[in-house]
Order: structure tokens, then sequence, then C-alpha cells
């Protein structure tokens, strides 16, 4: 069970659910891009694209949350 802090949660909510899938398989799941293409049968490419994608998106959301956002 792995729990998340609102901003998180919040900024992973606003993902599009195809790169909300690829991301969590991945980062919080630990499935290989392989694993992820047959689990959500697309091609690696396709998973390759929404995690880059989703990732992207995170970092913007999360913005407000890195160290230089701070100083």
């Amino acid at each position: 069970d792995t729990h998340f802090d609102a901003d998180v949660q919040q900024a992973l909510d606003t993902l599009a659910p195809e790169f909300r899938a690829a991301v969590v398989l991945c980062d919080i799941e630990g499935l290989s891009y392989e694993e992820i293409a047959a689990t959500l049968g697309v091609k690696l490419g396709t998973v390759r694209s929404r995690i880059h994608r989703g990732r992207s998106h995170l970092r913007k959301a999360l913005k407000h949350r890195s160290p230089e956002a701070r100083a």
C-alpha cells in the first residue's frame, strides 16, 4: 500500500489515464518497459512515450516543490 502526500496524489490524478498507468506501473510498481507494454497491450515505443510525457507533466505540476523554487 503506497501512500502519497496530497500534492503528489493530485499531480498523479491530473495525468491522462494512459500516462498515469504507464508512470505508476514503471515508477511505483517497478515493472520494466517490456512488462508494461505487455500489460497494457501497446508497443514498447508507446510505453516510452507515455512515461516520458507523464514524467514531464509531473515535473511541471510539482515544480513548486523543488529546492530552487523555495530559494
